[in-house]
């Protein structure tokens, strides 16, 4: 799944619209929305945007065998949403 839905479906689920979202993040929609859809977004980033929607950001590696190979982003203390 890409970016870009992942952020709709949580934007959803939150019942906040990305304009919404945007400003939650100190953001103008307009940029948010150009970064959304260039998918110019940094791990860190994404991790920013799911702890803002009430979720955690998690990326890893699933080899065919069962083995799990990393886990939840850590956000950068500069970086945490004001909420």
């Amino acid at each position: 799944m890409d970016n870009e839905t992942m952020i709709k479906m949580a934007c959803a689920h939150k019942g906040i619209s990305q304009a919404e979202l945007a400003r939650l993040l100190g953001d103008t929609p307009a940029n948010f929305n150009q970064k959304i859809k260039n998918d110019t977004f940094k791990k860190t980033d994404l991790a920013v945007i799911a702890e803002a929607l009430g979720f955690s950001y998690e990326t890893l590696f699933k080899s065919t065998d069962g083995t799990v190979i990393g886990g939840v982003v850590a956000i950068p203390k500069a970086k945490k949403s004001k909420q």
